[in-house]
Parts: structure tokens; C-alpha cells; sequence
């Protein structure tokens, strides 16, 4: 017969080691993505769909807040008209920065 006596402490062991080691996991997951942000873990925040700056995106290096533009001042100079252009994916990331649209505008 089975001594449940003994079988107890083991399956308990075994519960509290999976619950830590399933803890770390989501801790180790979740630090990692902060670091080298991916979909993996959804965030609520728009900057989900940022790259990381200055990195390489085909044939262009992203700006420092990690969009595909070049870097501008945040204070407009004088004498300079600013224009906001809303579109889709072929806006912003289908078609090489030299040929969208917004930099033809520009």
C-alpha cells in the first residue's frame, strides 16, 4: 500500500519549488523586457511600438526617442511652420524614409 504519510512532504516540496521557480521566470522575463523591449509581454503604453534609438531600421538609424525621423529641436525657431501628419503603416514604416511621403512633403 501507499504510505501517503511520506508522499505529502514530496508533492509539497515539488509545489513550492515549481511556485518559485515559475516566479523567477516571469520576474526574469519581465526585467528582460524592459532591458530589450519585445511583443512577448503586452505593455498598455504606446512607446510598445518605439525602436530602440539609434538603431538601425533597413536604411535609416532611428532618432533618439526611437522614431523614424531625424533628430529636431523640440523649441520651434521662429519663422518655421510645423505640419502634423497622421497616416498608416506606409507613413511610417513600409516604404525607405527617403521616399515617404511626409520627407517628399518636407
Amino acid at each position: 500500500m501507499f504510505k501517503f504519510k511520506k508522499i505529502l512532504p514530496l508533492i509539497g516540496q515539488t509545489a513550492l519549488i515549481s511556485l518559485i521557480s515559475l516566479g523567477l521566470t516571469e520576474i526574469a522575463f519581465r526585467v528582460d523586457n524592459k532591458i530589450n523591449p519585445s511583443f512577448i509581454l503586452y505593455e498598455r503604453s504606446y512607446n510598445r511600438f518605439r525602436g530602440k534609438h539609434k538603431a538601425l531600421d533597413y536604411d535609416f538609424t532611428l532618432n533618439s526617442k526611437g522614431f523614424k525621423d531625424v533628430e529636431f529641436n523640440h523649441r520651434k525657431a521662429p519663422g518655421i511652420y510645423r505640419i502634423l501628419g497622421i497616416g498608416d503603416s506606409f507613413a511610417y514604416g513600409v516604404v525607405p524614409y527617403q521616399y515617404n511621403y511626409y520627407t517628399r512633403l518636407e
